[in-house]
This record gives C-alpha cells, sequence and structure tokens, in this order.
C-alpha cells in the first residue's frame, strides 16, 4: 500500500513540475528589460535584430483587419491585443533543424514534425499559434512571446513586440484551419514577433533553467505530499 500510494505522488508530482516548468516564462527572467525598438532604428536594422524587442510608441499599431490585410510583409508592426485564443498547436521554430539524430546502437535520423501538441514540446522547439483579437473584434493568426500570452491570459493589457506579418507554413495549415474557420481568421498569414536569434543562442541555458525549475518543484510537491499524506493517513489511524 505504501509503495503503491508513492508511486502515484511521484507521477503526480512528476507531471505538475512538468507543466509548470515548462510555461514559466523563463526567456523573459533571462532576457531581462530590453530598450524599445523605434521605427527609424527599426527601419535601419536588420530583422533578426528588430523583431521580437520592445516596440517604441512609433511602431505603427495594427487595429483592424483592413488595416492588417494592407500591411507588407517587409513593415515592422505591432499589435494591442484585446483578447487570445491559444490552440495548443506549436510550430517549429525557424531554427531549429527539420531533422536530428539519437543516439542508440543504431544511430537513428528523426524527422521532427512541423507542427505538435505544445504540451509536448519539453524542448522548446516550438512556439504556440494563438489568435489574438483586434480592437474591431476580428482576430488574427500570432506566435508571440510566452510571457505576454500569460499576460494576455490574465487580462492584462499589452503591447506585443516588434514583429511582421509572414505567411504560415503550408504544411501547419491543416492542424489549424478548423479553429481559425471557428473565429473567421485567415490561416494563410501570421503575426511573428519571436526573437529567434536570442531564442537560437540561449536555447540551452532556457532548457537548462526549466530542467531545474522542473526537479526543485518536483521536489517540493512530492515531499509536501508525502508528509501530509502520510500525517493524515497516521491521525486516523
Amino acid at each position: 500500500m505504501k509503495k503503491v500510494l508513492d508511486i502515484i505522488i511521484c507521477i503526480f508530482a512528476l507531471v505538475v513540475a512538468y507543466l509548470s516548468a515548462r510555461f514559466i516564462a523563463v526567456e523573459a527572467l533571462l532576457c531581462g528589460s530590453q530598450p524599445e525598438t523605434t521605427l527609424a532604428a527599426a527601419e535601419e536594422g536588420y530583422p533578426d535584430v528588430c523583431i521580437g524587442t520592445p516596440a517604441a510608441a512609433d511602431i505603427p499599431r495594427i487595429e483592424t483587419a483592413a488595416a492588417w490585410e494592407d500591411t507588407w510583409e517587409t513593415s515592422y508592426v505591432t499589435i494591442e491585443p484585446t483578447d487570445i485564443i491559444c490552440t495548443g498547436i506549436g510550430g517549429r521554430n525557424p531554427w531549429v533543424t527539420e531533422y536530428r539524430q539519437r543516439t542508440t546502437r543504431r544511430m537513428r535520423t528523426i524527422r521532427r514534425p512541423v507542427t505538435t501538441s505544445i504540451w509536448l514540446d519539453y524542448m522548446g522547439d516550438y512556439t504556440e499559434y494563438c489568435l489574438i483579437g483586434l480592437p474591431d473584434q476580428t482576430y488574427i493568426l500570432a506566435q508571440i512571446p510566452l510571457e505576454d500570452i500569460k499576460k494576455l491570459k490574465t487580462g492584462r493589457d499589452v503591447t506585443l513586440p516588434v514583429g511582421r506579418r509572414q505567411r504560415v507554413n503550408t504544411q501547419a495549415q491543416p492542424a489549424l484551419r478548423e479553429i481559425c474557420a471557428k473565429y473567421d481568421a485567415s490561416v494563410e498569414s501570421e503575426f511573428y514577433c519571436i526573437n529567434d536569434a536570442w531564442l537560437e543562442s540561449h536555447r540551452y541555458l532556457v532548457f537548462f533553467v526549466r530542467f531545474i525549475l522542473g526537479v526543485a518543484i518536483f521536489f517540493v510537491v512530492a515531499v509536501g505530499l508525502i508528509t501530509g499524506i502520510y500525517k493524515l493517513l497516521k491521525l486516523e489511524n
């Protein structure tokens, strides 16, 4: 009985630790505060330097579906969403290779899918597709930082980082078509404001910090539950 109880508690603690660590905005904690990017600086710089950085007041705000449709893929813009719908579908980050090798007795080459459930992405190789609401009550697809997703879910006002309009990978569109149709959003384009350059150079640090947090959460939850339940059972006996 005691061993079975220990196993159940450990499995529960492991699930709690994984979900908690996976959805902590580690990137924001490590990156810290950054200077705002003005429109002039964005137009003079390179996309991999500007996209994903805080937007200054002169960066154009997209407020209507019509304005979004008129936005060029080379234009730097931002959005102040009024709502967010998370799809649970993650798109493979552009800096993640399509194939990886798994070390076994026989070297195996494994293909990473274009999309996957965001709950299964323990390495942080995918960014979730979301539907964000514009002030005119329309929705568009977007991939935005985890920190901003969490803020929007709690109803806080958010100005998204500098981003661009880009085409959605055609292989990802079938997985998104149903939810996009539900909110009358286009499945062909999205707002992208992920700082890929920073994420690529810090991917292992982010994973290491998440791993340490997960281990800490696991032991706190497991020890706390075992201690509490054992005391409770002792009182009942």
